[in-house]
């Protein structure tokens, strides 16, 4: 199957390319064939598809099932799950030497044996522990560190939370990133994800810590329950999928494989005991105490000719639900284990009259091939069935002309089979090489080995810039005095804000007091000039309304807050239409804009830009945008128009692209000194 989808996609050696085009119901045309338009279907895929995704993807073919089974199997969760039982309990010999053996210790078999030398009397544990104070060099230095981690280890399991404990080893261990490196490492990978998710769920129950947690694991395994491989990949992604017929219903896919047609069915339940019929009743063997023979009753004679007609029926039922899924081609594939006895059962009925095949051959099928293959061979496309079995019948004309199309082939078993290749000089010549530390020279990879590891992210410059900003941190690139500033005064980001102690004890910064002189002109009436009782009494509200902090409160100045509105500037606010006070705003800018020196790879990239504007006045034919600084201009610093340009030409350059309005005049007031300073349009 796996050369069959191929040979689909990839095309044969004559031709390359997808053999044919499938039908897209999205895109209303015809495209080529891809892995996800390839369905697998199986009577059961319990303990089968593990098979087939193993052998597909060691053909280069993606494949995905839908695992019930196999979590606990996993190697990579059985390893973690050792490790977590030496964490609760390290004197258990099996996990303990699991874990030693694993990738997360790395000893050898050779080294294990060494241990137990040790101390041939007491646990493994304890031989470990004889092992570490012992002289053996490079394996004591290994088992003491070892036995350092896990003391620590389960110390964190006894004071911490079980999902941090385990995320905690994945980290410490790199047993997360190894497992990714192996093969199907991403399933690996996921497996390991979806046991930390189950301790975080489980913790979040009544139930706490490792022991529990294990003991839940423990009768999970012992009741024959499972919790299925992790889901890594959807149902939209190029894959070719497995699945049982039964999950299949309702379901349509352009190419449809149905495999395992020569497995037999499944009726164990007629050697039973005892059957049972819901219509028929009971059925039990008879026992002939005196002659000590069991022989079946005639009502379980009965009862099981009724359940094995029963049991074929719902079989051809499956069946006909695996041959209707196909939209465009399917493949029906099966396995016997002698071919020309099987051949001469089915062609036995190739001359049968009528169409329906005999209702003895039917109820006697044991597999779907001895349905399929005598239903074939009656066809004209299924000459070559009779040619091997050297069958002189002849099928009903009207049955052998029917409309659809088959092509039959038969393969053998070494034909499938990979042959063994010799190459054990080959094998020798490189072993002799790496030995005597020699390079190995050219085996054909050395320019795919160098290019993936010269390899470099080209967008790697783009990464150490931040991809969102405020404005009064990204000001400074736009002013070149601020910048000879920043060279000389470097610029440190707040981290967070100052305790309220230290507030309380030292006095308020001058961005504190400009954040209170914000908050106060973000909550003052605009009905008219206000008068330093007025201001009191606000500060007064805001206090009790918890807006403002006592300490905040205490550093406004009334004067300064009346001195604003009795100015021109005040005058206009109190006279405009609508008024918008401390308005938030986001702006993507081009990165190349905000960072000049970034190369082309800068190019299409943008960087979200987000303030606050203190206040945006409707004055009818435009808008005044105001800016409120309170910070004092010292002797030898650069003017305050200077130094808050490129601010007031962000805030300006937001307002015209978010509100699409002209901005007529742009001010920034000064309250320290009353000053006010226009910058016009």
């Amino acid at each position: 199957m796996g050369r069959r989808i191929l040979e689909m996609i990839k095309g044969r050696e004559l031709s390359t390319g997808p053999e044919f085009m499938v039908w897209d119901k999205e895109l209303a045309q015809y495209r080529p064939v891809t892995y996800r338009d390839i369905v697998i279907l199986l009577r059961a895929t319990t303990g089968r598809a593990n098979t087939f995704l193993e052998e597909l993807r060691a053909m280069g073919i993606p494949a995905y099932a839908e695992l019930g089974t196999g979590y606990f199997a996993a190697v990579e969760v059985e390893t973690f799950l050792s490790l977590l039982k030496i964490i609760d309990n390290p004197r258990q010999d099996v996990p303990l030497a699991g874990v030693l053996r694993s990738p997360i210790v790395g000893l050898k078999a050779e080294e294990l044996a060494e241990i137990r030398l040790c101390n041939c009397d007491g646990d493994f544990y304890d031989a470990v522990v004889s092992a570490a104070r012992a002289d053996l060099e490079e394996l004591s230095r290994k088992l003491t560190g070892f036995l350092a981690k896990l003391d620590r280890w389960r110390s964190q399991a006894r004071r911490g939370p079980l999902a941090d404990l385990i995320w905690m080893l994945y980290r410490e261990t790199g047993y997360y990133d190894y497992v990714g490196g192996m093969v199907g490492g991403t399933q690996r990978q996921a497996n390991l994800r979806v046991l930390y998710h189950r301790a975080k769920q489980f913790e979040a129950t009544s139930f706490r810590g490792l022991f529990r947690f294990l003991r839940f694991v423990e009768r999970l395994q012992d009741a024959g329950s499972d919790l299925g491989s992790a889901r890594t990949l959807g149902e939209s992604e190029d894959v070719v999928r497995v699945m049982s017929i039964h999950k299949s219903k309702g379901l349509e896919f352009p190419v449809v494989f149905v495999a395992g047609l020569g497995k037999k069915f499944n009726l164990m339940d007629l050697n039973k005991e005892l059957l049972m019929h819901k219509k028929l009743g009971l059925g039990p063997q008879v026992i002939n105490l005196a002659t000590r023979v069991s022989y079946p009753s005639l009502p379980k004679l009965l009862l099981q000719q009724q359940i094995k007609k029963e049991s074929v029926a719902e079989e051809m039922r499956v069946l006909y639900v695996a041959l209707t899924r196909a939209r465009e081609k399917l493949i029906l594939v099966g396995a016997v284990r002698d071919l020309e006895k099987s051949l001469e059962k089915w062609c036995s009925s190739a001359a049968q009259a009528g169409w329906p095949l005999p209702d003895t051959e039917l109820t006697a099928a044991r597999t779907y091939l001895d349905w399929l293959c005598p239903a074939i061979a009656r066809h004209r496309n299924g000459q070559a069935l009779l040619q091997l079995a050297r069958s002189e019948a002849q099928p009903l004309s009207e049955v052998a002309a029917d409309a659809s199309t088959w092509q039959t082939a038969f393969i053998n078993l070494h034909q499938v089979q990979n042959p063994p290749r010799d190459n054990r000089q080959q094998v020798a010549g490189l072993l002799e090489k790496v030995k005597a530390l020699a390079p190995l020279g050219d085996l054909g990879q050395a320019a795919e080995i160098e290019r993936r590891l010269n390899w470099r992210y080209p967008l790697a410059e783009l990464t150490a810039k931040p991809a969102k900003a405020a404005v009064t941190e990204i000001k400074r690139r736009f002013d070149e005095l601020a910048r000879l500033e920043d060279e000389a005064v470097p610029y440190r980001p707040k981290i967070t804000g100052r305790p309220r102690f230290l507030q309380q004890d030292k006095g308020l910064t001058p961005a504190e007091r400009g954040s209170a002189i914000h908050l106060v002109m973000q909550h003052i009436p605009l009905e008219k000039i206000p008068a330093e009782q007025d201001i009191h009494r606000l500060l007064e509200h805001l206090v009790a309304r918890e807006i403002l902090l006592p300490e905040q409160a205490a550093v406004i100045d009334p004067a300064q807050i009346t001195g604003f509105f009795a100015s021109p500037l005040g005058q206009r606010l109190l006279n405009a239409g609508k008024v918008q006070r401390e308005l938030p705003f986001s702006l993507a800018l081009p990165a190349v804009e905000v960072y000049p020196e970034l190369s082309r790879a800068g190019d299409g990239e943008v960087v979200l830009v987000q303030g606050v504007i203190d206040c945006l006045a409707d004055e009818g034919d435009g808008l005044l945008l105001i800016d409120y600084k309170s910070d004092a201009v010292h002797p030898g610093q650069a003017s305050p128009a200077e130094r808050y340009r490129g601010q007031i030409n962000l805030y300006t350059r937001a307002v015209q692209n978010i509100l699409g309005r002209p901005v007529k005049e742009r001010v920034i007031y000064l309250f320290d000194s009353g000053e006010t300073l226009y910058f016009g349009a």
